[in-house]
């Protein structure tokens, strides 16, 4: 059999390993009143409850005659629920004096087959054998609110309950199994998992701050596990507590856990067992058998007596982690300050000021807010559910005021502008910086350089400075940099037209060549060299080009002088050496030369004939079938240069041939 238990200290939801922090310094608090607190254990057998101090002095086993069946029991604030299984219904009595009062034995009924209770601020839950967890809303004035009879139907036979931060706990006594239901905001059922934990023989549950118990009724032991962030169990052992009697109900309150045994080293009797636990929920000291009862011992409450102290109250962070301020490093929308205040009386409401002006005001225990940039002085009160209530911080609480500095905001950086154009030489930004908050790390980051790194003979359109990292006091960083300029160390690139043939004599008209550039581009198209018309021959001149930003290159163009031939109206040039040179028979030869008028200029429309006669080894006959045959017209090719393909397969065979250009100004050139 399993019974009720208490978790005095209550707690809203919050971040969980906040929650962890403050439940463990709520029981940590609450023990130094235990001295006082009652304990209530049913007898069933026997049909009544009874009560001792909880060092298991002034025992009375008949405290409450009233119930035919107790089995889970729960108190809160001097008020005890009992699940009476032989009656269906869950009774109530005042127990926070000397003497029960109030006593109602059908403070809800018509629930068949109820077996556990559990209790906090705001419900009233039970389960029952056929697997239904229903619940009660519990006004303020103790009086009975909204009853819901079936919160969860497959729970199986539940043998005790357990209440925690936004979550239900049972036990299943036909499954050996602990179950979880997990509240939404609105306090309404969200999930429901029924194998959290396999058990020995499930009995009693309890939970204190973020450690779940359990009886185990089939291995004589009590067994506990952490109940970790994401929810899930963690350091689970089924012999936290050995020792035990066939254990059935079994509670935890301010720094102790009971159980009942059904059997005891006295039979028929059963008894009531107790161990001190430490703040982390370890085991200090056991005692068993404690107090002893006729045979039928069931659930187990614990009820702390009258508060007469303010609330313990806790907050996170006291500090940054290293230094004096916060940083939006860590902290990108602020600084999230959790505050939790513990009480054995339950928390009313939660309160605290920055700097003189409010920033938390809940009714409840914990409650979070913001810390923008600035220095906060912070200041935190609350107020316990005692009668009359208490107000202010228990002593231990956290040193009010605490001082939190906030620098959420990385320096400030301004550099000078980009080029507009592309530039000559690597860009250089001049840069300043400054921060309002915790201020500069290091003073020497006021004023600094940044430049490109072009390497000579390149260019780049985009080139890209280096970065510097300014950091303030509180660890925000901004990077100055890479900033981005066109620079062009490189230099063009000149290209030599086609080769002028000028006539002796006549213009020395320049030598040209065009310019090219991967970078700013050239300053010109094209540049020229000058020429000389003196002397017969073949001479180079140097052309020297510029890009736009003044990297400059030469090259040296080649030109020759020619005489005018007699009675001609052009000047002519063969555009290939190719006198007296040999072919392969069957060959295409490429016949190509340009014309200039007298004024240097390109001829575009003249007739060019081409004649090919043999000049020995071809044979007489074979020559004229070649002249008949390959008479024919140079193509203009563009810009005075005529071109003709001569297909030798064309000629009567291997031998010597002279190629003839006849002009239509009458004069003839040879080849």
């Amino acid at each position: 059999m399993i019974r009720g238990e208490l978790n005095i200290c209550k707690a809203t939801t919050i971040a969980r390993a906040f929650v962890a922090l403050l439940l463990a310094a709520c029981a940590m608090a609450a023990f130094a009143s235990s001295a006082q607190a009652a304990v209530f254990w049913g007898n069933h057998d026997a049909g009544r409850i009874g009560r001792a101090a909880n060092d298991g002095t002034a025992a009375a086993a008949n405290f409450i005659p009233a119930p035919a069946g107790p089995m889970g029991m729960a108190a809160i604030n001097g008020t005890l629920y009992w699940a009476d299984y032989d009656t269906g219904a869950i009774g109530r009595a005042d127990v926070s004096g000397t003497a029960p009062a109030d006593v109602a034995p059908a403070f809800i009924t018509d629930i068949e087959g109820v077996f556990a209770v559990a209790v906090n601020a705001d419900h009233l839950y039970w389960g029952t054998e056929f697997g239904i967890i229903g619940r009660a809303a519990i006004n303020a004035d103790g009086s009975l609110g909204t009853v819901e009879r079936v919160f969860h139907d497959r729970a199986g036979f539940v043998e005790g309950l357990a209440i925690g931060d936004g979550e239900v706990y049972w036990s299943a006594f036909d499954t050996s199994k602990i179950g979880r239901i997990t509240l939404a905001g609105d306090g309404s059922l969200a999930a429901a998992e029924d194998d959290l934990q396999t058990v020995n023989g499930a009995a009693g549950i309890a939970l204190a701050g973020n450690s779940l118990y359990w009886a185990n009724a089939n291995g004589n032991s009590i067994g506990r596990a952490q109940i970790e962030a994401d929810g899930t169990l963690s350091g689970v052992t089924q012999t936290f507590i050995t020792g035990a009697r066939d254990p059935a109900g079994i509670a935890v309150s301010a720094g102790e856990l009971f159980w009942t045994n059904s059997s005891s080293t006295q039979p028929p009797q059963s008894s009531v067992s107790r161990a001190r636990l430490a703040g982390d929920g370890s085991v200090l000291s056991v005692q068993h058998e404690l107090i002893f009862d006729n045979a039928g011992a069931s659930g187990i409450a614990i009820d702390n007596s009258r508060d007469n102290d303010a609330p313990f109250i806790t907050m996170s962070p006291l500090g940054p982690v290293s230094g004096t301020w916060f940083s939006g490093v860590s902290n990108p929308g602020g600084v999230q300050v959790d505050v939790g205040a513990s009480d054995a009386s339950g928390v009313a409401s939660l309160r605290c000021t920055a700097n003189g002006a409010p920033v938390l005001s809940v009714s409840g225990a914990m409650g979070s807010f913001t810390l923008g940039n600035g220095a906060h002085s912070i200041s935190c009160t609350a107020t316990d559910g005692a009668s009359p209530a208490n107000s202010g911080a228990a002593p231990g609480s956290a040193a009010f005021p605490v001082t939190l500095r906030v620098d959420l905001t990385a320096p400030s950086i301004s550099c000078s502008a980009a080029p507009i154009d592309w530039v000559g030489s690597n860009a250089g930004f001049s840069c300043a910086s400054s921060d309002g908050g915790s201020g500069l790390a290091n003073g020497g980051d006021a004023q600094f350089f940044l430049v490109t790194s072009v390497p000579n003979g390149s260019a780049d359109v985009a080139a890209r400075s280096g970065t510097h990292d300014v950091s303030d006091v509180a660890g925000n960083t901004t990077t100055g940099g890479p900033f981005t300029a066109s620079v062009d160390l490189a230099p063009p690139t000149l290209t030599c037209a086609d080769e002028p043939a000028l006539t002796q004599g006549g213009p020395a008209t320049a030598a040209s060549a065009t310019i090219a550039d991967v970078g700013s581009g050239p300053a010109s198209p094209t540049a020229s060299g000058s020429t000389n018309t003196a002397e017969l021959g073949d001479f180079t001149t140097v052309v020297t080009g510029f890009d736009r930003v003044g990297n400059s290159a030469s090259v040296s163009c080649g030109y020759s002088v020619i005489a005018k031939p007699a009675g001609s109206k052009y000047t002519f040039k063969w555009l290939r050496n190719m006198r007296e040179r040999s072919f392969r028979y069957g060959a295409h030869i490429p016949l190509r030369f340009r014309l200039w008028d007298a004024d240097g200029r390109p001829v575009t429309k003249a007739v060019a004939r081409l004649q090919v006669v043999s000049t020995g080894g071809g044979g007489a006959a074979a020559a004229r079938r070649a002249r008949g045959r390959d008479r024919d017209i140079f193509r203009h090719l563009g810009r005075g240069h005529y071109g003709y393909l001569l297909d030798t397969r064309r000629l009567a065979g291997p031998g010597e041939y002279e190629v003839r250009v006849t002009l239509d100004d009458g004069s003839v050139q040879t080849l």
